[in-house]
């Protein structure tokens, strides 16, 4: 990797780690104010509606973003012939899926969410405006820019929903503050984006196929693997009803939101460097693996914290009524771990032009997933979280061999050597920690105390690990995180 992509690299980690922090914050906060004014069955209703937006968010490219990350040159025709025909099928589909919302509503026998969709699917409208200028931003390496955004419309749709909320929209103000959201960012990245890409009334549909092709094979494995990856709150939602479904998004989400902050800040600065390193297999190689190790390392300890601490968590965050979730979010809290060392694979197919191979392995993703969690939420919530677990692991093997494998020649060898070190300590750490934090055997009163307390204890210990047996690792890690804090 040449010293601009080395420093463009390290620079947009720093900006990416503030704005995502910023948004990750903003959302696990709107999801706390909401705890303050709804009830578990209320909870159960965002789930689903968030079900719906985060499948229509996949939808929010078509693809087209992945083909022009891997195109090294892109005409301006080309650009606007993906814009137009993007624009019409979100049209397509908005007004579909807003016919559809009455059957929604039934299915799930809650009439609010034939109203509710119509509202929530205005995102993509302002997807169509923006989504594929987000792209170039992305690729032409400008993460200063995509932060300053971010902040800035996390903080303005922060204030609306707190606003709404006071004044008793309730689930409103969660709807609402997300479309705003997603105004101001999609409005920021078609006027940035006219620098590049100045948009004109053209379209030729023939000339832009090969890029169809590769983006259309993209959204197909997005749309399998989001509904792969939340077939657990379609199912739990009509078989174990709102009020289950309720607690147990909550703790998804917030397992998520927390974990997902360390790979969206990894994951925007990897796709464009594994996209300019696509030819340099051996290079590419060895950077997957230190993306990989780098996850690992950030996300693990997080993960096991969140395990150990999910009640008190739960109770500052949420209060004492939800605390319920607390075991669904210490066995997703495992989950996650897995997720996180698997994020980038998506990125490497994407890299590498060969989306293709990416849906076979989503598609057999979802059939192994829906057996599975069918006969989970017959039995409990806490099943349904396991069977999460289960679903995770024999994936995490099946995508090294059908993607990894394939793409870079990567032995599984090496690929568990980027992570197993890092599991070890950490799941020693939390084996010990976990039943005396979770069953609080300090008797501590005060949930903020208590994460401290715990908290440290279990960090002191897994960072005494590396210093007794992997002191020179320790030291590496740290200085890569002070050096991107120093540029």
């Amino acid at each position: 990797m040449n010293d601009t992509i080395k420093k463009h690299a390290i620079s947009g980690t720093r900006w990416m780690t503030i704005s995502t922090a910023t948004t990750s914050v903003v959302q696990i906060l709107r999801l706390s104010i909401l705890a303050r004014f709804l009830d578990k069955s209320d909870f159960g209703i965002v789930a689903i509606l968030s079900f719906i937006l985060g499948l229509t968010n996949t939808f929010a490219d078509l693809g087209f973003a992945s083909a022009i990350m891997h195109e090294k040159k892109l005409s301006n025709k080309d650009f606007s012939s993906l814009f137009w025909i993007q624009f019409f099928i979100f049209l397509l589909l908005y007004i579909l899926i807003s016919l559809s919302s009455g059957i929604i509503a039934s299915f799930y026998k809650t009439s609010e969410l034939s109203y509710l969709v119509p509202i929530a699917l205005v995102n993509l409208l302002f997807w169509s405006g923006g989504k594929l200028y987000d792209t170039v931003l992305q690729k032409d390496l400008l993460f200063k820019t995509i932060a300053v955004r971010n902040i800035i419309s996390a903080t303005i749709s922060l204030i609306f929903a707190l606003i709404l909320a006071l004044y008793g929209f309730e689930i409103y103000s969660l709807v609402l503050s997300t479309v705003l959201h997603t105004l101001i960012d999609n409005a920021w990245n078609f006027i940035s984006g006219q620098k590049n890409y100045k948009l004109i009334f053209y379209c030729n549909i023939k000339k832009v196929f090969p890029l169809i092709k590769i983006g259309l094979y993209q959204t197909g494995t997005q749309i399998v693997d989001y509904v792969s990856s939340r077939l657990d709150i379609l199912i739990i939602g009509k078989i174990l009803g709102v009020d289950v479904l309720g607690l147990y998004n909550l703790a998804k989400e917030l397992v998520l939101k927390i974990m997902i902050l360390i790979n969206t800040i990894v994951n925007k600065v990897s796709l464009p460097i594994f996209a300019h390193l696509q030819d340099e297999k051996d290079v590419l190689k060895e950077k997957f693996c230190q993306v990989i190790n780098m996850l690992s390392f950030v996300n693990f300890p997080i993960a096991i914290l969140l395990c150990i601490c999910s009640k008190y968590i739960i109770d500052i965050l949420y209060g004492a009524q939800y605390v319920d979730a607390a075991p669904a979010m210490s066995i997703l809290s495992i989950w996650s771990l897995f997720v996180c060392v698997g994020n980038p694979e998506g990125n490497l197919s994407i890299a590498k032009g060969r989306t293709d191979i990416s849906f076979v392995y989503t598609l057999l993703r979802l059939v192994i997933t829906l057996p599975i969690v069918l006969i989970s939420s017959t039995i409990s919530l806490t099943a349904v979280a396991w069977a999460q677990v289960v679903v995770i692991i024999i994936m995490l093997v099946v995508g090294w061999r059908m993607l990894i494998y394939r793409l870079l020649g990567l032995s599984f060898k090496d690929y568990i050597g980027s992570f197993f070190k890092i599991a070890v300590y950490t799941l020693f750490v939390g084996s010990i920690f976990y039943p005396i934090g979770y069953n609080n055997v300090f008797k501590i009163q005060n949930s903020f105390i208590a994460i401290i307390i715990y908290g440290i204890l279990a960090l002191t210990s897994y960072l005494f690990m590396y210093i007794i047996f992997d002191r020179k690792y320790l030291i590496s890690q740290i200085k890569i995180f002070g050096q991107i804090l120093k540029d």
